[in-house]
């Protein structure tokens, strides 16, 4: 039975092998242009006297943040040989563990211990920007897009201006956590589509080592995967039999997902929760939590460059991504309403306080 199992599969083996042969000339050769690229990039971003920083920028807060912390935690290191909890160089001192922004536990800036600064920072943002286009490679894939439009997807979203604005404002633990995104969403939705504990729980990983990164790009991530989780098990369900119930979403996926979550970022949550009782950002009024709510004009700006501007208010998005953008909905059908109902949520919650639903 064995051997006939054998024969069986090595056909099918050799059929996908030589499908995956006839994709190279059509897919393979972008990735390898894209490689080249990214290794010309390295060249430049491992020189040890240079960081990323806007044109028009009076500061970044990579010089002024990001690599304090690094060098606190390297010196508190060399001279105790622990991690440093406590920042005593402010005034009478502050929590620095607790501190969602420090860097502290998030586990790829154990290169910043290691490697020579700024060299460190270039590094990890390079890998950041690939690995965020790896990841929505693969989303892509498993949307059943082609290889050629899933590579397309990859490049617009790495490469988005949103994401280059912040790069140049120096937001490194925001852009380490946007390379999660895709992944994050890409495992919530593999455990919408197989219904099993194990995959959830990889998703509540994905999102914990994102929250490590920065906890807000964590928040906004949140509701884009589950409505991923959810939607591909209506999917799938409704494919299988459109006339029969669809079954609730696997208590065990939430359940697992939340423990891996949790037990990741305990490290994190827990000094945190404390630490949110003392802190001035807990008495912002609702008026001060939302100073940079997106401006209405700042809406024409996705398709109007706002060459210079304020980084928070980055919308362009370029003619071709909202072109694509455009037939892409236009295949979707009646799906496609779900797509704009989201959007216009984003929409809603990015102007804030210029809406009276603030």
């Amino acid at each position: 039975m064995n051997g006939k199992l054998l024969a069986v599969r090595t056909p099918a083996r050799l059929g996908a092998f030589r499908r995956s042969l006839q994709t190279w000339p059509r897919v393979y050769w972008a990735w390898l242009g894209l490689g080249v690229a990214l290794a010309l990039a390295a060249v430049a971003l491992l020189r040890a006297d240079w960081i990323p920083w806007s044109a028009k920028g009076a500061y970044s807060d990579l010089a002024i943040t990001h690599w304090p912390n690094a060098v606190f935690v390297q010196n508190a290191l060399r001279e105790t040989g622990r991690l440093p909890f406590w920042r005593p160089l402010i005034m009478a001192g502050a929590p620095f563990a607790a501190n969602p922004l420090s860097g502290l536990w998030y586990p790829p800036n154990v290169l910043l211990l290691f490697l020579p600064l700024p060299a460190a920072f270039n590094l990890l943002l390079a890998l950041h920007l690939f690995w965020s286009g790896l990841g929505m490679y693969e989303l892509g894939r498993g949307l059943n897009l082609s290889p050629g439009a899933a590579l397309v997807a990859a490049i617009a979203w790495t490469l988005t201006p949103k994401t280059i604005a912040h790069l140049g404002a120096g937001h490194f633990g925001l852009v380490c956590a946007l390379g999660w995104l895709p992944w994050v969403v890409w495992a919530a939705r593999r455990a919408g589509q197989t219904g099993r504990w194990q995959a959830g729980a990889v998703a509540g990983a994905a999102l914990a080592v994102q929250f490590l990164a920065d906890p807000r790009i964590a928040a906004l991530t949140v509701p884009v995967a589950v409505a991923s989780a959810l939607l591909r098990r209506r999917t799938r369900d409704e494919g299988a039999n459109p006339f029969a119930r669809r079954s609730p979403f696997p208590i065990s996926i939430a359940v697992s997902g939340g423990l891996a979550f949790l037990a990741l970022t305990a490290v994190q949550t827990l000094p945190l929760a404390e630490f949110m009782a003392y802190s001035t950002r807990a008495m912002l009024t609702p008026a001060e939590a939302g100073w940079s709510s997106l401006p209405w004009r700042y809406l024409l700006g996705v398709i109007l460059p706002d060459r210079g501007g304020f980084h928070e208010w980055m919308t362009y998005a370029g003619p071709a991504v909202l072109i694509l953008a455009i037939l892409g909905l236009s295949v979707l059908g009646r799906r496609a309403w779900l797509v704009l109902a989201g959007l216009g949520l984003a929409v809603l919650f990015a102007l804030g306080m210029n809406t009276p639903f603030y």
